[in-house]
């Protein structure tokens, strides 16, 4: 429906390339269904820690991926395996990855299942669902701060532990882009940074 709407607003004058799709964890996944459906023409999909259960397989077809759009920035957030309570994933799919605090546990967020359980006892299911939801809905919260209140300035790198070791660095040959809304569509790679655990979340 999302992209026979979308079709009907190009036949009145819209540009596929001047439209931005964001979505959340299985939301992610369905902008990039309705990427795909355009064959690629929309201008950009902003996929913010497109979840992982049933999705981290190598069919494109049923997850989002580089080729729904002109430009696919990803915000990695919670990639760690169901198992430990993580609701994203580790693989690279867009044009441009981002990785904040290394892409898994954000600062200020449970770290561990038995962080969670502790959650569990203590607040009941409503402090574990905002416990193990921690890392997962912080992609949203930097997005929006990122609009707002945040330069989140992402170094390219090859891993977080490279980039840990301060092995990583901006130069005119490996430019530094921006996280969020103000990604630059013409800077494609894995981007690492740091992150803090309290709003609006960004190092100053």
């Amino acid at each position: 429906m999302l992209s026979l709407f979308i079709k009907a607003l190009n036949e009145i004058g819209t540009s596929y390339g001047d439209i931005h799709i964001i979505g959340h964890s299985l939301g992610a996944h369905i902008s990039g269904q309705v990427g795909q459906l355009l064959g690629g023409q929309l201008g950009r999909i902003t996929g913010m820690d497109p979840a992982g259960p049933s999705f981290d397989k190598d069919n494109c077809d049923i997850r989002l991926d580089k080729t729904d759009a002109q430009f696919v920035d990803i915000m990695h957030t919670d990639a760690e395996h169901l198992s430990k309570l993580g609701f994203g994933m580790m693989r690279r799919m867009g044009h441009a990855d981002f990785y904040p605090a290394g892409g898994s546990d954000q600062e200020g967020c449970p770290k561990n299942l038995g962080d969670h359980l502790f959650s569990l006892v203590t607040g009941g299911i409503k402090g574990f669902i905002s416990g193990a939801a921690c890392s997962h809905s912080r992609a949203y919260d930097m997005f929006w701060s990122s609009l707002t209140h945040c330069h989140y300035t992402a170094v390219p790198c090859a891993n977080w532990d490279d980039f840990k070791a301060g092995k990583c660095s901006c130069s005119d040959a490996t430019p530094c882009s921006r996280m969020g809304y103000f990604a630059d569509p013409k800077l494609h790679g894995t981007f690492y940074l740091k992150t803090t655990g309290t709003p609006p979340y960004c190092c100053k």
